[in-house]
């Protein structure tokens, strides 16, 4: 989210100034950036139950923790991804699809954690598919 509201901030003033080529330079900028820190972050998602558990997590914890980290960390480059959407958006003064999308989002995401956590039964594997 840091890396989006400095990309908000500097797309803002690039628009503002009238460097409408900056606008989608910052853009890509920042999606290279985000995702080169996700890969990062990947390296250390398979060994989270190890970490949580040497920082004192119980092991339920831990092993919940990593249980949802496998299935939501693929969510996590698409989530970086509209959030540099929405900013560059924003940077235009565009909100109309903003307003939207999460619009549609507010009205069907009540379904999905019926669906994927009780009436499927996939508890927290579930969780992490919302």
């Amino acid at each position: 989210i840091g890396m989006g509201v400095a990309l908000e901030s500097m797309a803002s003033q690039a628009y503002g100034a009238g460097n409408y080529d900056h606008v989608g330079l910052y853009l890509q900028k920042t999606i290279v950036i985000i995702f080169a820190l996700l890969v990062l972050c990947f390296c250390f998602y398979p060994f989270s139950e190890d970490i949580l558990l040497a920082v004192g997590a119980s092991e339920i914890a831990a092993d919940y923790c990593q249980r949802y980290v496998t299935i939501a960390k693929y969510g996590v480059g698409a989530s970086a991804m509209a959030q540099c959407l929405r900013f560059y958006l924003n940077a235009q003064k565009i909100y109309k699809p903003q307003s939207v999308s999460s619009l549609v989002s507010f009205l069907i995401f009540p379904i999905y954690p019926w669906i994927f956590i009780t009436k499927l039964g996939w508890g927290v594997e579930g969780a992490a598919m919302c």
